[in-house]
């Protein structure tokens, strides 16, 4: 489902998405969503494309509606504005990745796959101010807390060394840097960061920060 209150933009998404990507289905397009959340009971998508301000309703109220009604649905913003404020609303209200107009539309769709795969998306830059802003207001939450009590039962699987990487990965270390920390081989360092990745269900950093802050981690 597409939802965008610019009708030329709209129509040029659902026209390229129909022609050049028959494997996607857009099961319908709208440039009010309010007419979106009438139709999602019905209409049932996977994923809702959606801008993030619109003058009848802005993309948090929107998403909050929709997975109101449709619990299971994935929602991806998709607009021009690179406002750190917004992204924290749209993730609270439950957005599942936040992609910028600017983006070659190959890049949009890799990215709505990838959102259907069950990762979550946000280029890295904004993903990292997320964090901070995160650890900022939650000074309480340890960065990964080391009682295996607390952790999620897909980090208390992890050896202690993949924890130990996890632990870095979180602390912004890149694997040459977690190499050096920890006398290893990059290729090594590669390795780990592979299998916690496989492990977590995630497959880049930026992933792995959303994943962190929404299991109090980061």
């Amino acid at each position: 489902m597409l939802i965008d209150d610019h009708p030329i933009f709209l129509e040029g998404l659902t026209t390229l998405v129909k022609i050049g990507y028959p494997e996607i289905e857009v099961v319908g397009s709208f440039n009010d969503p309010r007419s979106a959340i009438r139709d999602v009971e019905t209409l049932r998508p996977d994923i809702v494309l959606m801008d993030i301000r619109m003058p009848t309703m802005d993309g948090v109220e929107a998403t909050r509606r929709l997975r109101t009604l449709v619990p299971d649905i994935r929602i991806v913003v998709l607009t021009t504005f690179k406002d750190i404020d917004l992204i924290q609303k749209a993730l609270a209200a439950g957005v599942k990745g936040y992609i910028l107009k600017e983006s070659p539309v190959e890049s949009v769709i890799e990215n709505i796959k990838s959102v259907l795969s069950g990762n979550v998306l946000l280029p890295a830059e904004f993903a990292e101010q997320v964090a901070w802003e995160r650890q900022d207001r939650h000074d309480d939450h340890a960065k990964l807390r080391h009682d295996h009590g607390e952790l999620p039962a897909v980090v208390q699987s992890l050896t202690n060394r993949e924890r130990e990487i996890l632990e870095l990965m979180l602390d912004n270390q890149s694997n040459s840097m977690i190499a050096d920390r920890l006398f290893l081989s990059e290729r090594t360092v590669r390795n780990y960061v592979s299998r916690v990745y496989e492990e977590i269900g995630i497959h880049d950093r930026a992933g792995l920060l959303l994943w962190a802050i929404e299991n109090d981690l980061r």
